[in-house]
């Protein structure tokens, strides 16, 4: 039998845990809010159109360090919960200082 609500552990893992929500139809832009809780790191991947978006955090002291990866035609919103700070982020590769980040 399946359910139709059996799937939305993987909504809340990919929504909740890695953050990622689509902002704009096909995640043309979207956000990425992590939520770590107890956790001390967490992978995934989330199938868009264009490709995968790759989102890999670990806990660094009081802070995340955040990696994420997305085709060219997408763009990353990051918008980090009060609750669980960014302190190093990484996009496609390349360091990025969060004052200079897509952010809303």
């Amino acid at each position: 039998v399946c359910h139709g609500w059996s799937a939305l552990p993987v909504y809340f893992y990919h929504a909740g845990i890695l953050g990622v929500t689509p902002l704009e139809p096909g995640f043309r832009r979207f956000q990425v809010s992590p939520y770590g809780d107890r956790l001390d790191a967490a992978e995934g991947t989330v199938p868009t159109p264009e490709g995968f978006i790759r989102i890999a955090w670990r806990r660094d002291g009081e802070t995340l360090a955040l990696e994420i990866e997305h085709p060219p035609a997408l763009t990353p919103v990051v918008v980090p919960l009060p609750e669980c700070p960014v302190g190093s982020l990484t996009i496609n590769g390349a360091a990025v200082d969060r004052a200079s980040a897509v952010m809303p």
